[in-house]
């Protein structure tokens, strides 16, 4: 029912004014990473594999609806949907004010499935390079992974797989302080 809600606060949020910069990984410091709860492990070797090269990194995990784990004593942010998610599917004032407060050189949506609330945040944060798969016609990312197709679903697609070419992307592109 709010849905059409949501994706209308993505597309304004989406077309704010925002300095696109793409930078390789030797040029980014910082780096918000966004995933499902269900890829917790597979996040979280790829957020310590960023922090052995020095990035600064901070994890979202969106909690899926079977998921019953309890993830008080991880060093990520598990979004609950209780207390940061209103009953329109948009964020709380508490959840708001911790979006405006996100600094940082890059933001990665390892997420596989559409979750409009991820796509909210992605949207919304102003990180000058977004990197994500691509789950729709919305275009949110700067830097979009393509399955190769459409129709393969989440048990067969190489989740596991995502971060290597991201990196491979990141490690190949020129930086640039351009606004795009």
């Amino acid at each position: 029912m709010f849905e059409f809600i949501i994706k209308n606060k993505i597309k304004q949020h989406k077309e704010q004014d925002r300095e696109k910069i793409f930078k390789n990984l030797e040029n980014i410091k910082s780096i918000i990473v966004l995933f499902e709860t269900n890829k917790y492990e597979y996040a979280d070797a790829y957020v310590k594999k960023f922090q052995k090269m020095g990035k600064k990194v901070s994890g979202f995990g969106y909690r899926v609806n079977n998921d019953k784990l309890d993830y008080s004593k991880t060093p990520y942010y598990v979004i609950d949907k209780k207390t940061d998610i209103d009953w329109k599917g948009l964020p709380t004032n508490k959840f708001y004010s911790l979006l405006d407060d996100i600094d940082c050189d890059a933001m990665i949506d390892l997420s596989i499935n559409e979750h409009l609330f991820l796509e909210f945040m992605v949207a919304y944060v102003k990180a000058p390079l977004k990197i994500g798969l691509k789950k729709n016609e919305l275009q949110l990312y700067d830097l979009a992974i393509a399955k190769s197709s459409e129709n393969i679903p989440e048990e067969v697609f190489p989740v596991n797989e995502l971060g290597e070419p991201i990196i491979f992307y990141l490690d190949s592109i020129q930086s640039t302080n351009k606004k795009q």
